[in-house]
Parts: structure tokens; sequence; C-alpha cells
């Protein structure tokens, strides 16, 4: 929109002194009064109505009137044409654009279309969508013509590091260069079962008590899943091939002896924590169960050093078992020990 300033030339016949004026008040006169033969010229007063989007043109009179006796008046028809002007920035249709979308989705999914309009005509009403910027944009392309957002990295797009992303994504009239707007893109992963329950220890120990049918202390194992909603992290155990006077809560991971343990050697047992989601992803740790402590025993412990001596390692031992202990040999560690594989092997470890 663009303000307009002409000048007009007016003749007068008589000699009185002529009084010029607008009817309407958009404009402004200059001088309002002549005599004989002037120039005057016309100015914007209030811009209110020169609205291109509301109008394309503003008509009114001018209005000329003797001063004198006669008090004769004429009036003159003025049509201002309004030119358009970039001078609305365009704006978003939504103050919040919501979109979903599976983790690990393919290249080229689509996710959500924003979009934004302008009131302004061409040229300067051309939109382009120039930017999405925030925490994991890096994950997503934005189509500068269309706003349409798709996945641009699968192997990243990963819900149990961005479950939530909240985006902000810019648009710019005049081809992209000109007046610009900004709403919020909130984007939800969905969770898929691409993570396996894992055990806190790969080997759980569980000694009973004299009455050989309850532990000294609560038999539990325990398996987390990194997955972030159910059924994909609801984690179930197992024993597999168990005897039969023992149990576990399928639920709690709590193992019980349901009759009086006959056994006198250690029994070693294979258990298994599975989820609920499709595919069904599991894993399995080794449970012993060791018979009562009045009876001896033989246990592996890994110790640090080297040329280590019997007796200082059997004190050390007893202080920590609170037992006594009889060391049978000592050997160097080669890793493959059952329940040891998660322990580095190192050059000045021994066994």
């Amino acid at each position: 929109m663009q303000s307009m300033l002409t000048s007009h030339d007016y003749k007068q016949k008589g000699k009185n002194g002529i009084s010029i004026n607008f009817v309407l008040g958009t404009f402004d006169i200059s001088p309002h009064v002549v005599e004989g033969h002037a120039i005057f010229q016309i100015t914007v007063h209030d811009p209110k109505l020169l609205d291109y989007e509301q109008r394309q043109s503003v008509q009114c009179y001018i209005v000329a009137k003797e001063l004198g006796a006669g008090n004769y008046t004429a009036k003159a028809k003025l049509t201002v044409l309004l030119n358009d002007v970039n001078d609305n920035p365009p704006e978003f249709i939504q103050k919040e654009f919501h979109g979903n979308v599976q983790e690990h989705a393919n290249i080229g999914t689509t996710v959500l279309l924003v979009e934004a309009t302008d009131v302004d005509r061409e040229p300067g009403s051309k939109i382009k969508y120039t930017s999405l910027t925030g925490p994991g944009s890096e994950l997503f392309n934005l189509d500068p013509e269309t706003g349409l957002i798709t996945v641009s990295n699968s192997q990243k797009l990963d819900a149990e590091v961005f479950p939530v992303l909240t985006l902000t994504v810019k648009a710019a009239d005049e081809n992209g260069i000109g007046l610009t707007a900004t709403s919020t893109v909130i984007i939800n992963l969905i969770d898929i079962n691409d993570q396996i329950p894992s055990f806190e220890k790969s080997v759980y120990e569980f000694i009973l008590n004299p009455d050989k049918i309850s532990f000294t202390y609560p038999a539990i194992i325990k398996a987390t899943d990194k997955d972030i909603s159910p059924p994909n992290n609801d984690v179930n155990y197992e024993i597999i091939d168990p005897p039969s006077n023992l149990y576990i809560n399928k639920k709690s991971g709590e193992v019980q002896v349901t009759r009086t343990w006959t056994n006198d050697e250690v029994t070693v047992l294979k258990a298994r924590a599975w989820d609920n989601g499709v595919p069904r992803l599991y894993s399995e740790c080794e449970i012993r169960i060791y018979p009562p402590e009045g009876q001896a025993r033989k246990m592996i412990f890994i110790v640090p050093g080297k040329n280590l001596e019997k007796e200082t390692i059997a004190q050390t031992l007893r202080a920590l078992t609170g037992a006594r202990v009889s060391i049978d040999r000592i050997r160097p560690y080669t890793g493959d020990e059952p329940g040891a594989a998660y322990v580095s092997r190192q050059d000045d470890v021994e066994r």
C-alpha cells in the first residue's frame, strides 16, 4: 500500500476567495483557501481506509466553495488507485502442529504437513518454508514449497532417545526472503519392540536355609527392558526345564521352593526374561542353588595381582565371607569361567 501525493490546478472565474475541502477525511488538501489561480496538494490524512487487501481504490469528492455573497460551490470526483505492498507477514494456520511416526521409520515416510497463508497478493504472498529447527530436527526433511515434513534419518529416529520432539518451523513470504512467521511442531515417536530384556547379572547364586525349603535371602532375578512403552517393556520370567519343586513368579522374578529340596549338590539352571512385544524378545541367565551353609562348597573368586600367597588370599576371603576358607589352587584367569564372562581380562589378573 502506498499513499499518493498529487497536485491540482484550480482557476477562479470570479474575484472572491475559494475554500476547497474533501468530503471524505482520508485525505487532506493544502492550501484550504485560494484566490485566483492556485495549485494545491493532496496528502494522506487518515490511512485506515487505504488497505489494498480491503479495496483496490478509494473514491471521494473535492468540494470548492466560493467565499462571498454568491456562495457558489463546485465538486470534482477523486479516484485514488492503491498499490499493493508487502505489509502483512504470513501466518501459520495453527499455533501447533502435531504428528506421530514410528521409530526407525523408512526415509521419506510422511510425518505431517504444515501450512501458512498470507493475505497479501502476488508477488509478496509467495510463501516458502525456510527452516525446521530444534533438537532432533536433523532427523527430518522440510519441503520448502509444500511444508511436508518427512523422515530423513531412520537409524537415529529412536523413541528411547527422543520420545517427543518439539521443533520450530519458519515460513517467509516474498519467495522465502520477506516477512516471516513461526509455529511449533510436536512429533511423537511410536515405540517398537527393538530392545532386548537385559539381566542385571549373568549368574545369580542363592543359598538354601537349613530347612531346605527357603533361601537365606530373597531369591530374585531382575531384568530391564529399555523400550519406553508397554507391552514392549513388560518383562516376564521363566525357568527353563525347572525341577518340580521350584517355582518362579512370572512378574516379580522371585524364585521359591515349593517342597523340601533334596539335592545336596550345587544345582545349575537356566532362566529366561522375555517381553510382550512383537516380535517377542528375550535373554537368558544362569541360576545356581547351593545347599545350606553348614556344608562345605567350592567357590571361584577372581582376584587382582600376580604371584599371590595362598594365605594372604585366604585371609581376605575369610574377611569377606565370614566363613572358613581353604584354597584349593590359584590359576590364571582365562576369561571363560561361568558367570565371569563380564569381567575384562587383564594381564595382571590371576585366579
